[in-house]
This record gives C-alpha cells, sequence and structure tokens, in this order.
C-alpha cells in the first residue's frame, strides 16, 4: 500500500475519526474538563468568518516558516506570492499550509465533511483543487499587504509584529474572512452571495462539547498527515520510522521547523471555532521565527499521536 492511499483510506473513516477522538480525550488526556453535558452556542456570523479564515492561517504558518529556514523578509516572501514569482516548490508548500488548515476546519462543521471526495492527502488532489489551495494563499497574502503602507522601509522583525497584530485584529480577520470568501466562488466562475446578513449576528449555532474535543484532537492528525504526505515517502516503512523520529523529538532541523508552523496554523484554526470573541487570538502565543514547539500543543498530544499513527499503521504491514 502507498503511503498517500494509506492516509486517504484513514481520512475519510468517520470510526476512526471517532475511535481517535475517544482515544485522545481518555489516554492522553489533554483536555480535561472540556466535556459538557449543555451543547455551546456561537453566533452565526462568527461561525461564518471562522469558516473562511483556514488560508489566512496557511498563509501566516507558511510565512513563518519560510522567514525561518530562508534570508527572504516577510514582505519578500508575500510579494512574491502577489507577484506569482514563487518557485513550483514553495508554491506547493504554501498549498500545503492551507490544505492542512482546511482539513482542521471541517469536522468543527461536520464530521461527515471528512468523507467527501476531496477529503484526501494534497499530493492525491487533482491539480485544480490544489490551485484553490493557492487562490487563497494568494487572496490572504494580497490583503495582508493592503493592510499598511512602507512595508520596504519595515525591518523583518517589524513586518513580522505587523503581521502578529494583524492575526490579533478582530477587524482585520472579518476582512480577511469576507474577502476568502468572496474568492472562493469568484475562482469557480460564481456571484458570491452575501457574506454576513444583519440577523446572523443575532442568530445562533449550537455544537456538542463532544464534536468540539474530537475536532480538536483531529486537528494533531491531519497535522500530521499533512507534514509526512508533504515528505514524499516511498513506503509505509519510511513513513514507520518518520513517525518515530517526530516521537522521540529527533527530526532535523528544517524538517522540525515545517512540523511547528503547521501547528502553529492549526492551532489557529481550532481557535477561531472555539472561541466566540475574536480577540480570544489575543491570548494566544504568535510563534517567531526560531519559537519552540513548546508554544503550540502540549508536546504529550504531538508525542501520543505520532505514536497512534505507529499503532494504525503496524496493523497494515
Amino acid at each position: 500500500m502507498q503511503v498517500n492511499t494509506y492516509f486517504k483510506e484513514m481520512l475519510q473513516s468517520e470510526s476512526i475519526a471517532e475511535i481517535w477522538g475517544s482515544s485522545v480525550v481518555s489516554e492522553a488526556g489533554v483536555f480535561p474538563g472540556e466535556l459538557r453535558q449543555e451543547p455551546i452556542l456561537y453566533s452565526k456570523a462568527k461561525e461564518q468568518m471562522a469558516v473562511n479564515l483556514p488560508g489566512f492561517f496557511g498563509l501566516v504558518g507558511g510565512l513563518g516558516f519560510f522567514i525561518q529556514t530562508g534570508n527572504r523578509s516577510p514582505f519578500e516572501v508575500l510579494n512574491a506570492i502577489q507577484t506569482k514569482n514563487l518557485s513550483g516548490k514553495e508554491r506547493e508548500l504554501f498549498c500545503r499550509f492551507a490544505n492542512c488548515t482546511w482539513k482542521v476546519s471541517q469536522p468543527f462543521r461536520d464530521l461527515q465533511r471528512i468523507t467527501r471526495a476531496n477529503f484526501v492527502p494534497f499530493s492525491m488532489l487533482s491539480h485544480r483543487e490544489q490551485e484553490k489551495d493557492m487562490v487563497q494563499i494568494e487572496t490572504a497574502a494580497d490583503f495582508v499587504l493592503k493592510s499598511a503602507s512602507g512595508w520596504e522601509q519595515w525591518s523583518p522583525d517589524e513586518q513580522w509584529h505587523w503581521i502578529g497584530k494583524l492575526r490579533e485584529d478582530s477587524t482585520f480577520l472579518e476582512g480577511m474572512a469576507k474577502t476568502l470568501f468572496e474568492a472562493y466562488y469568484l475562482d469557480i466562475a460564481e456571484a458570491p452571495p452575501v457574506f454576513l446578513k444583519e440577523a446572523d449576528w443575532e442568530q445562533t449555532i449550537e455544537r456538542s462539547s463532544r464534536q468540539e474535543v474530537l475536532a480538536k484532537s483531529l486537528s494533531v492528525l491531519y497535522v500530521l498527515e499533512c507534514f509526512c504526505d508533504g515528505q514524499l515517502l516511498e513506503s509505509l516503512s519510511a513513513l514507520n520510522l518518520l513517525l518515530a523520529q517526530i516521537q522521540q523529538h529527533n527530526l532535523p532541523e528544517d524538517k522540525k521547523a515545517l512540523l511547528i508552523y503547521l501547528l502553529q496554523a492549526a492551532r489557529d484554526t481550532t481557535t477561531v471555532f472555539t472561541s466566540e470573541d475574536m480577540h480570544a487570538l489575543l491570548t494566544n502565543k504568535t510563534i517567531s521565527p526560531g519559537g519552540e514547539e513548546a508554544d503550540l500543543f502540549p508536546e504529550r498530544l504531538l508525542s501520543y499521536s505520532a505514536g497512534k499513527l505507529q499503532e494504525y499503521l503496524s496493523r497494515s504491514f
């Protein structure tokens, strides 16, 4: 069995998702006290914004990785995206970030969404589906660049600090969500519907705390899948070795950086789905290039998840 086929079967299985979430809560114990009887209520408007922000968080995660591992400033990378001057490899990596955050968002909406035909490893998507991820990245980059003037006069640290402030700005996030929402429809040659109606601010949706905890636990599975799929592994044995490196915190520095920023993007995505107040992002650490893994998810969750994947993998040999 090929690695991407293995992941496809895992990703689209509701039963595996249910087992995964239950085991993370009971065995890893990373979400104490979050399972409640009463449903959680969110405004319909807030949910609409959360649904359309994953592309932005994918952009920020990808930027962090390129800044840490390259010699370009945030502005230089954003400008390369806007002017379509990224290399093929760089474009693909940004697309993978967007695909990861999109996957993370789906179980918050409905677990059945993971059974859709496009909920597969990035390497198995059609070129057209992959380009949809790039549309989100390019649109988000353009919106960020237009948020301020004089980027060229700022130091790289000042540029990154500004992006961190945008990530914490609820007005900016609402504008970004609307822009990404409209870009999706324009890309498929449809007129965008109204993004938010006045009544959406008064209407509520409800989500069970069980669904929310399940979606949070699955986010790390999707990070690991996106990370491993991007390594273009040739066999399940190679995947097993990579998972062992993750579990033992023994990745090479460049791969560790990639995993860190995928985790950052995933955590931002889960945050906007699980907090009624967009300003909740203010309480999260904005990882800076060179940041530590411990800033993001509990170490035991990452290690546990890699081990759990190895467990499933052992049944495939």
